[in-house]
């Protein structure tokens, strides 16, 4: 593979479960640059936000081929060891999740346009940049410095897995100085003392390692289907599917708890039956009849299958299909 710019003599080795953004962070400080955008030019990045779960704009797409090309690795395994991709890709269309296979296989970074997601203002999980003090003393004990790890971005979680130490939010919602994490301005986001929340978090962090090892395209179809399939969902339209999108969003609530849904939702916030005047939206209906064709978080898909006991390992939940 070429360089993409033959100005980078050198470039660090990606550590274990250290998020994409992070080796540029640690580039830009070891290169002793004097500005940020001599950084970005030397290494070809588009101009844009560093986002720790962000995998759909301009900037991660030079990113992850930057990367690749520079570590000399294929552009697939740097997306699956390194970035969210392994988790977000499951709420991808089969059409869409072959588009960027194909993609990667031909070395060409493709990712999901911006304008097909969308937003996610009603998601109410921490999205800054997040840490473990105690990753940093290891990290820093055993490699010589701290960085940023990737399975402390998974949205909804706030304990590190290795110590169980709650995650701390750097407050920094892009990393557009190339911050690292001893860089960062400490405001303690709160540990998971609901056991519904510990079980939850243990479930995706679980699930988001089974993505990573299986390298499995499970999408929005297998998805949808497991939902239908394992809550009994009528296939016709009408009054008795309606009904059952009542009875599952209330089995929901009283497996989860409404203290973990409104870290998550907006609509759960403050123990509301309501939401901006009118009765408490069901995202389960609501995520399930949709015809919208922009693509939702998965994380709206994937608290149905935890509360009915699913197993984390998407590749299992097809053989039932």
């Amino acid at each position: 593979m070429e360089r993409p710019n033959s100005m980078v003599s050198f470039f660090p080795v990606l550590m274990p479960d250290e998020h994409l953004f992070s080796i540029f962070a640690r580039y830009h400080q070891i290169a002793g640059n004097a500005t940020i955008d001599r950084t970005k030019a030397q290494l070809g990045l588009a101009a844009g936000p560093l986002k720790p779960q962000d995998v759909s704009n301009q900037t991660f797409h030079t990113a992850l081929k930057t990367a690749a090309t520079l570590l000399m690795q294929s552009l697939s395994k740097v997306a699956r060891d390194h970035t969210l991709v392994p988790l977000l890709k499951l709420s991808l269309p089969s059409r869409i999740q072959d588009q960027l296979h194909t993609a990667w296989e031909n070395d060409q970074s493709s990712i999901p346009a911006p304008n097909t997601l969308m937003n996610d203002r009603m998601l109410t999980f921490d999205k800054s940049w997040r840490f473990c003090n105690e990753c940093i003393k290891t990290d820093t004990r055993e490699v010589g410095f701290g960085y940023w790890h990737l399975s402390h971005q998974i949205p909804s979680i706030k304990r590190c897995k290795i110590h169980q130490a709650p995650l701390l939010s750097s407050g920094l919602k892009t990393l557009n100085d190339f911050q690292l994490p001893r860089d960062a301005h400490e405001n303690t986001v709160q540990g998971s003392d609901n056991l519904m929340e510990n079980r939850w978090e243990c479930w995706l962090m679980e699930l988001f390692a089974s993505c990573q090892a299986s390298g499995s395209w499970v999408g929005l179809e297998v998805l949808k289907a497991t939902f239908e399939n394992v809550w009994g969902v009528p296939k016709k339209p009408g009054w008795a599917r309606t009904r059952r999108y009542e009875e599952i969003v209330g089995y929901v609530e009283d497996v989860a708890g409404i203290p973990l849904l409104e870290t998550i939702f907006e609509f759960y916030q403050g123990d509301r039956l309501t939401y901006r005047g009118r009765a408490r939206p069901n995202f389960i209906r609501a995520t399930f009849e949709s015809t919208d064709p922009k693509i939702r978080h998965p994380i709206y898909y994937l608290l149905p299958i935890w509360a009915a006991g699913l197993s984390p390992h998407p590749v299992e939940w097809s053989r039932g299909l």
